[in-house]
């Protein structure tokens, strides 16, 4: 019996040594692959970055139940995760650059505890686009960029580069988004719209451009820039130089009544991130053929 006992202390002995044994934390170089398919790079010495896993969850109770799409993060670093998270300048999901504002001002990304999540309620077409889109392959790729030329990266094994998207990276990820030089630019968003008309208020700087649907939410939270006889205006997460009026895309300022006036009529485009556009130039775009009209009212 004392024999058995002694056996059975060593057991239990090993098992308290396994589990009270600290494991070495893994360390590894710039762009080097983390076992789950996830690399950083630009963070310093020492700093463990990961990105454990994304997939769409459900948040809420009964009554307020929604999605949301959630990047699961296993930080280890000097600073807290919260202050690393500040530091973000973008977010692509499947090649796809999102703006970090959505329509309501509110965070597109919102980290809960080690999730960074962006929510697909009721009130964020932007977070519903970014499910959607989601929810369309199986295979996933995911980059976060920070201050100081920090990249974090997550690929599925498998994974295949879209040839949905006409202009994937047109800014290498600098986080300005999807700006779309449309090689096929009715595949994808525009395919939804024709170009009917512009038209300038008598009063203020406002520039209506409508299509001959109005444009929904969703859509609009994945529109980019507006260019006006050549210039550009990014969409940002105000009402300046863009904003979404009744289903009307309105651009509000001087600079872009300065741009209308060079010709006239103005060649207008509409530009999403998935790289479609809607345009009222002749020959290019989804301009209406017959139906398109132009107005320009000084």
């Amino acid at each position: 019996m004392l024999k058995n006992m002694k056996k059975t202390l060593s057991i239990l002995l090993a098992w308290a040594l396994l589990f009270t044994t600290a494991v070495p934390s893994l360390s590894f170089a710039d762009d080097e692959a983390f076992p789950d398919g996830s690399t950083h790079s630009g963070f310093a010495d020492g700093v463990d970055f990961s990105i454990d896993a994304v997939s769409v969850q459900n948040y809420g109770d009964d009554d307020t139940h929604h999605e949301g799409l959630a990047i699961v993060l296993d930080y280890d670093g000097g600073s807290t995760l919260y202050d690393v998270m500040q530091t973000v300048t973008a977010v692509k999901v499947d090649q796809i650059s999102y703006d970090l504002k959505d329509e309501n001002n509110r965070s597109t990304f919102m980290l809960n505890n080690n999730s960074y999540v962006a929510y697909g309620d009721n009130d964020s077409a932007i977070g519903q686009a970014i499910i959607a889109d989601f929810k369309q392959r199986d295979k996933h790729r995911i980059e976060i960029f920070f201050e100081g030329n920090k990249k974090l990266t997550y690929q599925d094994a498998g994974y295949e580069e879209r040839t949905d998207l006409n202009d994937p990276d047109p800014n290498n990820g600098n986080g300005n988004g999807n700006q779309g030089n449309g090689n096929d630019p009715t595949t994808g968003i525009a395919d939804k719209y024709i170009f009917k008309e512009y038209k300038k208020s008598q009063w203020g700087n406002d520039i209506d451009i409508k299509f001959t649907e109005d444009i929904t939410d969703a859509d609009y939270a994945n529109l980019v820039s507006v260019v006006i006889n050549g210039e550009t205006f990014v969409k940002t997460n105000t009402d300046e130089p863009i904003r979404n009026y009744y289903g009307n895309i309105r651009t509000t300022t001087e600079e872009a009544v300065t741009a209308l006036n060079k010709t006239t009529p103005a060649v207008i485009r509409v530009n999403f991130n998935d790289g479609s556009y809607i345009t009222n130039e002749t020959g290019s775009g989804n301009t209406g053929g017959e139906m398109e009209t132009l107005e320009h009212l000084n």
